[in-house]
């Protein structure tokens, strides 16, 4: 039995990727690139047996391809097969390529082994054993957002999306639940059933797109349905979607007993900071002790509490996007 955690990668357009302040392609991939070196730096900065891989359509560029060499971490090739349409979605289409990575991970890995597959904007704070161990069998590990039932994701809400379920499955009379694409847990065994079931998933929703209809979006869309049938473990006691924006903050004050902070505001702000103390052995990110580096890392992206300097830009920042809102009103 291994432990493996893993990423997801495949290059997208600036304009699919609303959460980074990269405006060019060249500047997103390495904003992306940037924070899938921190991901892992991260892991094997406290879980040095595990076995970490990248898994791509496209071979990393210098420098990451050697600072991923460093830490470890296996390249491991899958195509883009679920790759939508032109014209299926503005924002996201690359998160379908992680239905792609599942299936290659449940194809190379042995049945038993414990795969945690992560976003490659999650900061690891600590010993990953705890996480690892609930996933057995064909229990699946997944995340469940509290989303409202009317809020909408990605164009679709869990109202929205029941009658898809039920037209896929007509025992699945409730509104499903919306789980987070930051953390699946599953072993080969466990992730083949739920394949089989995003897969029909995927083919609704190519039908549904052509004719017009409303569909499944994103990778989220699609697991939520495949792992209804599922017996499911609750990830919330291991990691939070952390919103550090200057206008969207969740920040609570309990993110130390976490072991996983997926902070997608932060690839472009916190990241390039983490990524510094990364190229340092030395630093604070390779020799603190797990209070120091809660705290060292949490200062850099306002957890628990925003120093001046943030404090003043995510002021500037909001009052910006109000009065740019106000101006679209007009």
């Amino acid at each position: 039995m291994t432990g493996i955690v893993a990423v997801a990668f495949t290059p997208a357009p600036a304009v699919q990727s609303p959460n980074m302040r990269a405006i060019t392609d060249t500047g997103s991939v390495a904003s992306y690139y940037r924070a899938i070196v921190v991901t892992f730096a991260s892991v094997r900065r406290w879980n040095h047996h595990l076995r970490l891989a990248l898994v791509t359509d496209c071979k990393p560029p210098v420098p990451y391809d050697d600072q991923l060499s460093a830490l470890d971490v296996q390249i491991l090739e899958a195509e883009f097969e679920h790759r939508p349409p032109d014209g299926f979605w503005p924002t996201f289409n690359a998160s379908l390529y992680t239905i792609d990575v599942m299936s290659m991970l449940a194809r190379t890995a042995k049945p038993t082994d414990q795969i945690l597959l992560l976003d490659p904007d999650v900061l690891c704070t600590g010993e990953l054993t705890a996480v690892l161990q609930v996933i057995r069998g064909t229990d699946v590990l997944v995340y469940p957002t509290g989303f409202p039932e009317d809020e909408e994701s990605q164009g679709l809400s869990a109202l929205d999306a029941a009658p898809l379920h039920l037209e896929l499955d007509p025992e699945l009379q409730e509104p499903p639940m919306h789980y987070g694409g930051e953390l699946y847990g599953f072993t080969a065994a466990g992730a083949l059933p739920i394949l089989r079931r995003a897969e029909d998933a995927w083919k609704l929703a190519m039908s549904n797109w052509a004719s017009g209809r409303p569909y499944f979006v994103t990778e989220e869309h699609l697991l939520n349905y495949a792992v209804r049938r599922a017996r499911k473990v609750d990830a919330t006691t291991f990691i939070r979607r952390i919103w550090t924006a200057p206008v969207h903050r969740t920040v609570s004050g309990d993110e130390g007993a976490l072991l996983l902070w997926h902070l997608p505001a932060e690839k472009d702000r916190g990241f390039v900071e983490f990524a510094s103390a990364v190229a340092d052995p030395q630093s604070w990110f390779w020799m603190a002790e797990r209070d120091e580096f809660l705290r060292r890392a949490g200062d850099l992206v306002g957890i628990p509490h925003r120093a001046l300097g943030r404090f003043a830009y995510d002021v500037a920042g909001g009052s910006i996007r109000a009065a740019q809102r106000r101006l679209l009103k007009r």
